[in-house]
């Protein structure tokens, strides 16, 4: 998100993923699959963004984690 230009809206990744997150509770007309940026282990990512997730899930219907056994690259 902020590889390049300023940062208008948000600090850092973690707080637009939170502020992601946050939105999508209210959001309850559209079912969402949340997956992991592919890249989060390779940085060290300070956020356990699955975690995160996963405690949504068990409070909200329509917030699914994308499960880690299906690529998205692959047709089914």
């Amino acid at each position: 998100n902020y590889t390049i230009g300023r940062r208008n809206l948000f600090l850092d990744n973690c707080t637009w993923a939170n502020y992601t997150l946050e939105a999508i509770k209210k959001i309850t007309n559209i079912n969402w699959i949340i997956k992991q940026h592919p890249a989060a282990d390779q940085y060290n990512s300070k956020l356990n963004f699955s975690l995160i997730v996963k405690e949504l899930e068990k409070k909200y219907n329509h917030i699914r984690l994308f499960p880690e056994n299906l690529n998205p690259a692959c047709a089914q």
